[in-house]
């Protein structure tokens, strides 16, 4: 696989830096070496393609903008593209761009007043950090394990704008669920945080991604119908993990989430002349939730 990669470089009359990995440079430069003549040496003159990820005009969506510099330094094209396709399809139109550009004549063109003309961009390396990223999202839905209890969830998300790769902080709460012990009930909910890592897909309208991360949080228990009733919170840790999926709409992302957790002891509560009650170790939750992007 390297090796043909090296062949189609040394091929390419187009040195290609892409500042993400949708789509990466490997993916622009496969598909962009079938659509020009075979350059018979490869030296440091090559003309310069350059991919980056901005904000758009009076904080618009995000897009890309690409830039093809000559060896010369003459600005021989430029052009900004929404991210409205999937990162295949934005490496192909990137590839038919260029090379329409490559085949017209050299002609240099005035310089568009907000990116000033350089002589020769700094390469950047495939899948560096374009910008950072916030998200901050809440959503609802319901716990499940041991009985059904409503929950919530308010999260945040951090990371560079072009990675899979995120972190992610979330805050979740129960209601109350019981479970019957003679002479009376147990009501018991669970309180957490987490700190996750996140992996997602890149593709500009639909999010799949998925995550884990150690939870920590307290086990609320209170006795019901009991002669004396007593209410204790328990210090506990475990580990969280998710799945995900959403669609996205320019900074909004409406998702749909189903999460487990597990706890490294489980809770019990007694009674005096009876076997203790143990809860469940772990539970699952599904959830609907909205996020909305910031930064840029």
């Amino acid at each position: 696989m390297h090796g043909l990669l090296l062949a189609v470089w040394l091929a390419t009359p187009v040195e290609v830096h892409s500042a993400t990995a949708c789509p990466s440079s490997e993916a622009i430069t496969t598909r962009l070496a079938p659509l020009l003549p075979t350059a018979e040496t490869r030296n440091s003159l090559a003309d310069q393609a350059d991919l980056q990820v901005s904000q758009g005009d009076g904080g618009g969506p995000t897009r890309l903008r690409l830039r093809l510099v000559g060896a010369d330094g003459a600005l021989i094209g430029q052009r900004d593209l929404p991210l409205s396709e999937s990162c295949v399809e934005l490496a192909e139109t990137i590839a038919v761009l260029l090379a329409s550009w490559e085949s017209s004549p050299h002609t240099e063109i005035p310089p568009i007043p907000e990116t000033p003309v350089i002589a020769r961009p700094t390469p950047v390396s495939a899948g560096a950090s374009p910008g950072f990223e916030l998200q901050l999202g809440a959503g609802v839905g319901a716990a499940l394990v041991g009985g059904t209890a409503a929950s919530g969830r308010l999260e945040i998300g951090f990371g560079s704008l072009g990675s899979h790769w995120q972190g992610r902080i979330g805050f979740a709460g129960q209601t109350a669920r019981q479970t019957a012990l003679a002479p009376g009930q147990v009501a018991w909910r669970h309180s957490m945080a987490t700190i996750s890592l996140v992996w997602r897909t890149l593709n500009p309208n639909w999010l799949v991604s998925a995550d884990i991360g150690p939870l920590l949080g307290f086990a609320t228990l209170s006795g019901q119908d009991f002669a004396v009733n007593q209410q204790q919170n328990s210090f506990e840790f475990g580990l969280d993990a998710g799945l995900r999926a959403g669609r996205r709409w320019r900074r909004f992302t409406l998702w749909v989430d189903l999460r487990g957790e597990s706890w490294r002891q489980r809770q019990r509560a007694v009674v005096t002349g009876t076997a203790p009650l143990a809860l469940d170790p772990w539970d699952l939750a599904a959830t609907l939730g909205l996020s909305v992007s910031f930064f840029p």
